[in-house]
């Protein structure tokens, strides 16, 4: 039996940076998010062992597809990412796998489910704890770049960050832990303070800031763009130097998603196996179930071949 785990904090902040908070379970929603969207593009360098249709179908939106009230009941809301990440996030912060089991009728297999319960929640503990301990102590700064910059980041291209020089960084120093877009983290190597945004262009090494960029007033005109209203209250320009960690939290989630698997991700959905289910389908939207109930009912039409069965919400016990 695995034991219960204090309770986490939902927020991260740091003593010496204090107006700098940091919310631990956006960053778990953004790092599946991260981790399911590289999975299909194959870019993660890591193999989940999930098939892109299946990933797809955890990031696939659905307009109609509204919160009900009782969220842990019926079919689960798209787009799933969301409720997988609250569901992970719970497990770990309350040490209990998916908590809406407990309220939930299982008959048969249920002692082959709570072996396998209990397999996969100390996995998402142990994998879990390191990814949030991680986030949750050692990171000062959560910063958001752009798509193409956050790319360039992620691939090693660029080494410099530009900020203006604003109260919230002044203590920022060498060996402190940044976050980029609540998914890559990076360590400070040094701090530059620079009059101008020009200056730092002409003293830094252009590429390691702006990769790709082949001149200074190139350089100077997209910075310029960037963040105008912080240059009116700023005292000066600060290049950030960074270099990447090796133990990301996105690897640490991509391990979990991939060792629980489609069963295990199913489980935290609120999903049960039947016999015939097809390991890797998902439930459809709200809406491709509302629309099933108002077509024309047509008694000459039959079905020729067999549906697949899909994965089942669990039913409330009364």
């Amino acid at each position: 039996m695995i034991s219960k785990v204090k309770t986490l904090e939902p927020y991260a902040s740091c003593p010496i940076v204090s107006l700098i908070m940091i919310k631990v379970e956006d960053c778990v929603q953004e790092l599946l998010e991260f981790v399911l969207q590289s999975s299909i593009n194959g870019t993660l360098d890591f193999d989940l062992g999930l098939s892109t249709a299946f990933c797809s179908g955890l990031l696939k939106h659905d307009p109609s597809s509204n919160p009900l009230p009782d969220s842990t009941a019926g079919v689960p809301p798209y787009p799933l990412y969301k409720r997988l990440s609250s569901a992970l996030w719970e497990s770990i912060c309350y040490g209990s796998f998916c908590p809406m089991y407990k309220r939930m009728l299982m008959t048969n297999g249920e002692s082959s489910l709570k072996q396998k319960e209990e397999k996969w929640l100390k996995l998402i503990m142990d994998k879990g704890s390191e990814m949030v301990e991680q986030i949750l102590k050692t990171l000062i700064l959560e910063l958001h770049v752009d798509e193409h910059f956050f790319m360039q980041l992620k691939d090693g291209q660029k080494s410099i960050e530009r900020k203006y020089a604003l109260a919230k960084y002044d203590r920022l120093e060498p060996g402190m832990l940044i976050i980029f877009n609540k998914c890559l983290v990076f360590e400070i190597s040094d701090v530059r303070r620079y009059v101008s945004i020009y200056d730092m262009l002409e003293s830094e090494n252009l590429q390691s800031i702006l990769p790709g960029v082949e001149s200074i007033d190139e350089g100077l005109q997209i910075l310029n763009f960037l963040n105008e209203e912080e240059e009116e209250i700023a005292d000066g320009v600060l290049a950030i130097c960074i270099s990447s960690v090796p133990l990301q939290p996105y690897i640490s989630l991509a391990a979990i998603i991939s060792e629980l698997s489609y069963e295990g991700l199913q489980g935290l959905l609120g999903l049960t196996h039947t016999a015939g289910t097809v390991p890797d389908v998902l439930p459809p939207p709200r809406s491709a179930l509302l629309s099933s109930f108002i077509l024309p009912y047509k008694p000459e039409e039959t079905l020729n071949h067999a549906s697949p069965a899909v994965p089942l919400p669990l039913v409330a016990s009364s």
